[in-house]
């Protein structure tokens, strides 16, 4: 009898840069060759970062599960997968978090080296595999999770979980 966790299976599966690129290039591409494995680096998932206040300090413990870095000709993507079991509704809250957690990380990083007038973030993008044996009934984005009055829609800032369910 086999005995392995989808979870941990998942993540060792995509941290071969080939199984990265093709799923990404798969859901983000139409299938054509972007992301390319020899252009792939491995980045740390540890997200842990303090974000500084006026009213104080949080620190913030979070890990995400395969994140590579994509040099398109010397400009920098953050690409990340996260692997999702159970439908989570607040899913797209939890991607916009980590993917802030990214942007704080890269902010602190830059401000130590450059000062704050030469800011230049690297872009994050992240996707979400779920596996679970139902088919997604969760939000995908922020709006699905919001009442908007009409005449705010298409101005709140939005956020897409780019939930894929691999059954389809």
């Amino acid at each position: 009898m086999l005995n392995f966790k989808v979870d941990p299976t998942l993540k060792d599966y995509f941290r071969d840069k080939v199984h990265f690129a093709d799923f990404l290039n798969g859901i983000y591409f139409s299938g054509q060759q972007v992301l390319l494995p020899e252009h792939l680096s491995v980045v740390d998932t540890d997200m842990s970062t303090v974000v500084e206040g006026k009213k104080g300090t949080v620190s913030f413990n979070r890990n995400r599960d395969v994140i590579m870095k994509d040099n398109q000709n010397g400009i920098y993507v953050l690409n990340a997968i996260e692997n999702q079991k159970a439908i989570d509704y607040t899913m797209p809250v939890r991607v916009f978090v980590y993917d802030a957690l990214m942007y704080n990380q890269q902010l602190k990083q830059l401000k130590k080296k450059k000062g704050r007038n030469k800011l230049k973030l690297e872009p994050v993008m992240t996707s979400v595999s779920y596996y679970g044996e139902r088919s997604w009934s969760g939000p995908r984005c922020l709006s699905d999770m919001m009442k908007i009055p009409k005449e705010y829609k298409g101005m709140i800032n939005d956020w897409d979980a780019r939930i894929i369910d691999i059954k389809d």
